[in-house]
């Protein structure tokens, strides 16, 4: 801040502000900075383009680092996410082009994402394999996951989390595959430093619920949705939770809301006999 002030007007000195304050996360100095720089640019419309990327707004990145984007390999990667996260596999094939000369880790991350998307899921996992970063591994666990290959998936985020303790997306996926497996306490302990989120609330319902800790499972899942999480599998895991507390109506209702949400499931309707049948017999 000091050097912008002597030195007001250099586009390098700007651009190098810019950059920390993103990195900061100090967005209204980033906007502030970013409206007296104008033009195209190509190092400034990636960072405002950036920018945007990193507040998980894409649509208004897009513009910005599509711009940029034809002048550097990292630029096109980053234009590559914004268009993967709107859905727009296709161009974000274009936008990453044939395999770079040297290989780029980041560039085999992204285009996994592209096959994956196209259905291609062993190409994607492929490609993963040949990456040493966290979120290729994390990539493959979960496509792996997917398929059905849980051990192998399990194998994986243990030793990233071998090397990455603290990381908290792949003690979220860890947390899931012990889930899936019944090892709802060992899940809990993994989930327990983590800060709450949607996600980890819905993860933490979901192991309560397997622990016979019905009333804890419905605060964590009611928490869940207030932070924004939602779909059939957390209303059947509410209905199953109300249903142990012998809650029917709550759980009638979370059930009807899983049933519309979802309704070639099987499962709910296994849910809804065995309520039935519940009720019934008291």
């Amino acid at each position: 801040t000091s050097y912008l002030k002597l030195e007001p007007t250099d586009r390098h000195v700007r651009l190098g502000l810019l950059e920390c304050l993103i990195g900061l996360e100090r967005w209204s100095e980033v906007d502030a900075l970013a409206a007296v720089i104008t033009g195209d640019d190509a190092d400034y419309r990636h960072l405002v383009g950036l920018s945007w990327l990193r507040r998980q707004q894409p649509e208004r990145a897009l513009p910005h680092l599509l711009v940029a984007s034809p002048t550097r390999l990292e630029y096109r990667l980053n234009a590559a996410v914004a268009l993967l996260l709107l859905g727009r596999t296709q161009e974000a094939e274009q936008q990453l082009g044939n395999e770079p000369v040297p290989p780029s880790p980041h560039w085999k991350l992204l285009m996994g994402g592209v096959h994956l998307r196209s259905g291609r899921d062993q190409a994607a996992e492929a490609l993963w394999r040949e990456v040493d970063l966290p979120e290729a591994t994390l990539n493959l666990a979960t496509s792996l996951a997917q398929r059905g290959h849980d051990l192998e998936a399990r194998t994986l985020v243990a030793r990233l989390l071998d090397r990455y303790a603290q990381h908290r997306d792949a003690r979220l996926l860890y947390a899931r595959l012990l889930n899936r497996q019944s090892r709802f306490e060992e899940a809990l302990n993994l989930l327990a430093p983590l800060a709450p989120s949607a996600y980890r609330e819905e993860l933490r319902g979901w192991a309560l619920l397997g622990s016979g800790r019905a009333d804890e499972a419905i605060q964590a899942l009611q928490q869940a949705s207030s932070l924004g999480a939602g779909g059939a599998a957390l209303e059947h895991n509410l209905a199953l939770a109300h249903s142990q507390l012998q809650q029917w109506e709550p759980a009638q209702a979370h059930l009807q809301k899983a049933l519309s949400l979802q309704p070639d499931w099987a499962e709910l309707y296994y849910l809804q006999g065995k309520l039935l049948e519940r009720q019934h017999q008291l």
